[in-house]
């Protein structure tokens, strides 16, 4: 599920959406659409509205991967703010993703903690 943020409801950009999301798209279509719609918002605006922005990171299992990722609290609730970042090496964990770019995120069957 994607929340559009407020100021972005009923735009071109949310008209885009609506009508890529009826039609086929890779998970890369998908990400670049999203990094589209972060990029238009400012950290002052974030700040202004009174929003609350969180840097967190976070430990995984079964990869034990380190991870990264900003979190925004508005009156919506928390929203994704940017994407997910591996922080540490993953090895061979994504090897069944080679050329990808979830490979980071992978924990690929049968690997083991690099």
């Amino acid at each position: 599920m994607v929340t559009i943020p407020y100021a972005h409801r009923n735009s071109s950009i949310h008209q885009q959406l609506r009508k890529k999301s009826l039609e086929l798209m890779t998970n890369f279509d998908i990400h670049a659409t999203l990094m589209d719609i972060l990029k238009t918002l400012s950290l002052k605006e974030l700040l202004d509205r009174g929003d609350v922005l969180y840097d967190i990171v976070v430990r995984l299992s079964p990869s034990n991967g380190l991870f990264s990722a900003f979190i925004r609290r508005s009156a919506y609730g928390l929203i994704l703010g940017t994407g997910l970042s591996r922080l540490d090496k993953y090895g061979r964990q994504g090897n069944c993703l080679v050329g990808n770019i979830l490979r980071p995120l992978c924990h690929c069957k049968g690997t083991t903690v690099p």
